[in-house]
């Protein structure tokens, strides 16, 4: 019986040393997927960071290329075209306003025709 306990003995210890070895890869493990969780959101962030400036950089830019040409058109210039083509709300926008500025154009060569011929 006391070679049967001292057996016994031997294999729970044998079981502890597995099970605290095995609990330590464990939670090392665990730390490691932390770390990764942790740089994955970074870099999803890094990435959205860009994502929103690059998306900002170019409504700027086409709302500029806008206001540019509604300048120009305000100061005369009826042949200047707008060339949006991002984001399509605004190329729509750019196309009515091209639009408009080749009516005016038009409208305003008819008007000096008649003027030349009237007097």
């Amino acid at each position: 019986m006391a070679r049967t306990g001292q057996a016994l003995g031997q294999v729970f210890e044998h079981l502890d040393a597995e099970h605290e070895r095995t609990h330590t890869q464990a939670l090392q493990a665990l730390g490691l997927v932390g770390m990764l969780a942790v740089g994955a959101f970074v870099v999803a962030l890094a990435f959205m960071a860009l994502g929103v400036w690059l998306i900002n950089r170019s409504l700027v830019a086409s709302t500029d290329e806008l206001v540019q040409g509604a300048l120009r058109l305000a100061a005369g210039d009826r042949t200047h075209m707008v060339k949006v083509r991002i984001p399509p709300e605004l190329a729509h926008v750019a196309n009515a306003f091209n639009s408009m500025a080749g009516s005016s154009s038009s409208r305003s060569k008819r008007w000096r025709g008649k003027r030349a011929r009237t007097g």
